[in-house]
């Protein structure tokens, strides 16, 4: 009975994932922007992707990797939509403008965890040893340090009637945006030390274990190909020559979340 309740709610919170992401490419258009330029577009697509296949693995395997993937799809398509839908709200009077607007600036932290967690814990739902713990626990100070100060100053600019982007604007300086920046440079030495932590759990995995972690190292290649390749963030600024590398920065964003639902879906290894 547990595992079906626990079946249910990861349908629900992957189709709700879904439907946020919908609602903000929507908005893009709504506010004249570009579907295929826009960040929004890659955040959403990322949410997806966490969501469904997070809802799969909870749905089948019941496990934490699976409810990490879910719970970071549904705050990524909270991100998404957020800051697009505040700035609408707000030129059409739609209700809860102030709590998007609010939710914009600090509820990617949220989601920012998964990717470090997920390292750490892959492919067995613990880290390679009790020894590696602090790693979890410096990925969820981090992200609290990241989102919270933003959560704090943003409420009373929110309630104003301001737009996401505005109240983006209008925070980091202080002593909050200091704790804030520190947050960021703590998630990415916590995803360093995860990848870090990775390879040592491949030198004493058994035989299914490395074929797992292979396939987690797959789409972090083609992952990693295309950001220095054909994404936005790329430094050689290949995309005004080659517009279609747009399309196939999006198409690559489900890599790493489709590779670990691979490996945990095909090599069964929680039966």
């Amino acid at each position: 009975m547990r595992r079906r309740t626990a079946a249910s709610a990861a349908v629900l919170l992957s189709l709700a994932a879904i439907g946020i992401s919908i609602a903000a490419l929507f908005l893009i258009v709504r506010t004249g922007g570009s579907v295929s330029s826009s960040d929004t577009t890659g955040s959403s697509v990322l949410a997806v992707s966490y969501a469904v296949v997070g809802g799969l693995i909870v749905a089948r395997r019941g496990h934490v990797i699976g409810w990490i993937m879910l719970l970071s799809g549904v705050f990524g398509s909270l991100n998404a939509v957020s800051a697009e839908y505040s700035e609408v709200a707000l030129e059409e009077g739609w209700p809860l403008r102030a709590a998007a607007a609010w939710l914009a600036p600090w509820v990617w932290a949220v989601g920012a965890m998964a990717q470090p967690l997920v390292l750490l814990l892959f492919p067995t739902g613990r880290p390679p040893s009790p020894r590696w713990w602090w790693v979890g626990a410096l990925t969820i100070g981090g992200a609290l340090a990241a989102g919270l100060p933003n959560a704090v100053e943003a409420w009373p600019l929110s309630v104003r009637a301001l737009t996401g982007n505005q109240v983006i604007d209008q925070i980091g300086d202080g002593a909050g945006g200091a704790v804030a920046e520190a947050g960021i440079g703590l998630l990415g030495v916590s995803f360093l030390l995860a990848a870090v932590s990775l390879a040592f759990r491949y030198r004493r995995a058994t035989d299914v274990e490395r074929q797992e972690i292979k396939w987690l190292l797959l789409g972090g290649a083609v992952t990693v190909i295309v950001m220095f390749t054909a994404s936005p963030a790329t430094p050689l600024e290949l995309e005004d020559s080659f517009p279609f590398l747009s399309y196939v920065a999006l198409l690559s964003l489900p890599a790493m979340p489709a590779a670990i639902g691979v490996a945990i879906l095909r090599y069964r290894l929680y039966d």
